[in-house]
């Protein structure tokens, strides 16, 4: 039952190791992809106006992507015991995050457009991961830090983190990443 336990916690680490690297590079190739389609709609919405495009299904299939994989990574957590109550809150913090990226899958609005139901739970489901994922870290870090999968963890996830802005600088128009890093609706 450890071992099984021990697994667990090990895949679900690398879950959410990888979660924001495989975003972003999906993210980076379907803007490539649908680069004409960004220019003529205006990059204020990216990334998530590429759902929008004409491979609006890639963005989809790369949100729920993400949100499955921090879901995978709040099971992880959730499987570490708690040493004290607050510790309590970062599964489900992260789980949060991982659901609000899910829901991400409800298409935002155009610009210049009135605002629909599925544009307000877009815009909803972004301010729910957004601020949950912001809160979760330091609560995840205090859950995990003594637990052996991540005290004898290999380093390369701190290393990607290092590698996570180089790709941004490959997207096809200037504004996007500065959208993406700095807007306060996606």
């Amino acid at each position: 039952m450890l071992r099984l336990l021990s697994r667990v916690v090990r895949v679900g680490a690398v879950a959410g190791a990888l979660a924001a690297y495989v975003f972003l590079l999906g993210t980076i190739a379907i803007s490539w992809l649908e680069e004409d389609f960004m220019d003529q709609l205006g990059w204020e919405v990216w990334p998530s106006g590429l759902a929008l495009g004409p491979h609006g299904w890639l963005q989809t299939l790369n949100f729920v992507v993400f949100g499955a994989l921090q879901i995978a990574f709040a099971l992880a957590v959730a499987a570490i015991p708690a040493q004290r109550r607050a510790m309590t809150a970062a599964p489900v913090l992260l789980a949060l995050a991982g659901v609000g990226a899910v829901l991400l899958v409800f298409e935002t609005d155009p610009p210049d457009v009135d605002e629909t139901w599925h544009g307000l739970v877009h815009g909803l489901a972004y301010l729910t991961w957004l601020g949950s994922i912001v809160i979760a870290y330091p609560f995840t870090w205090w859950r995990v830090r003594r637990h052996a999968v991540w005290t004898h963890a290999p380093r390369w996830p701190s290393m990607l983190a290092v590698l996570l802005v180089p790709p941004v600088l490959l997207l096809p128009d200037d504004e996007s990443a500065g959208n993406y890093i700095s807007s306060p609706s996606s």
